[in-house]
């Protein structure tokens, strides 16, 4: 009889241990729509102050300054190799890398507004660009050099800006990727559009404001806005330092460079981000979020 319990104790025994080796390696699969603690998924406490790391901060400011040649050279920047030092997580290793900057601000902020100014003057330089590879393709067809020109400014002509100073405006009337805003007393707004996109402006709005276009999206707000959604499905370049968002959810199908201040208390990065470059100015205190099922693999943040 003692025989047969101890067998049957250890029969159960070996059946629990068979189960948990059926388990994966990995652990239970996550539950992809909740939130997440990235403190798990990325190694490290994003809310506690990094530790001075000259180099580093030294990298990113050359990293700015290589980005805004490179588009006053007519070339895409490099934007995702920001992160290049060695203790960045490589390619495939998700991470968070903490960069103090804060003996380097002024570097640093200026560096960023190099970087912005060449960026805000893309688009432009892009459209003259097509405009003399027109101009030479006609003349190599026999066409006078100043009807060249004249026809390819004609084929690529500007789309003026959309300026819009009230919270939910029509935006299904003339083509437009531009937004300049000034915008009071709005409550909950949502502009979208189908290609690719660029804010700018002053806007102010109690509850949310989402913004959200089919391509890359670029945003330059001040003001203040109650919850701020920025959703893409491209990349996202925003420098949101100057307005008050008590929480900014950033949701990109690709990378992500973003600049927040002290008005941010929670950034939460969610859809389809592969690589992401967080600028904090004077906010020691941001909290940053996760949601699952994203494929993030590495986050550089900055504090200065």
């Amino acid at each position: 009889m003692v025989t047969t319990r101890v067998l049957a104790v250890l029969l159960a025994a070996l059946i629990a241990l068979a189960g948990c080796k059926r388990r994966p390696k990995d652990g239970p699969e996550e539950d992809k729509g909740n939130p997440i603690d990235v403190r798990k998924v990325f190694g490290v406490d994003p809310g506690r102050p990094p530790a001075a790391d000259g180099p580093s901060a030294a990298r990113v400011i050359e990293a700015f300054d290589k980005m805004a040649d490179e588009i006053n050279q007519d070339k895409f920047p490099s934007f995702w190799s920001l992160p290049g030092d060695d203790r960045f997580p490589r390619a495939g290793g998700k991470g968070v890398a903490p960069v103090d900057a804060a003996a380097r601000a002024a570097d640093l902020e200026a560096a960023f507004g190099r970087f912005w100014a060449a960026w805000e003057s893309r688009p432009e330089r892009t459209r003259q660009k097509l405009v003399r590879q027109q101009a030479e393709r006609l003349a190599q067809q026999g066409t006078p050099p100043d009807k060249a020109r004249e026809q390819a400014e004609q084929a690529f002509r500007p789309v003026p800006p959309l300026r819009v100073t009230t919270p939910n405006p029509d935006l299904g009337g003339k083509p437009f990727n531009r937004i300049e805003a000034d915008v009071a007393n709005g409550v909950r707004g949502e502009w979208s559009q189908n290609g690719g996109l660029t804010v700018i402006g002053s806007v102010e709005f109690s509850e949310s404001l989402r913004l959200h276009c089919n391509g890359d999206l670029t945003a330059r707000l001040r003001g203040r806005v109650g919850t701020l959604d920025l959703h893409a499905n491209g990349s996202v370049v925003a420098d949101l330092a100057d307005v008050q968002a008590p929480a900014v959810e950033v949701s990109p199908n690709g990378n992500l460079l973003l600049r927040v201040g002290p008005g941010t208390g929670v950034l939460r990065l969610a859809g389809g981000l592969q690589a992401a470059t967080v600028v904090v100015r004077g906010n020691r205190r941001l909290k940053l979020e996760g949601t699952g099922g994203r494929r993030v693999e590495r986050v550089l943040v900055v504090h200065y």
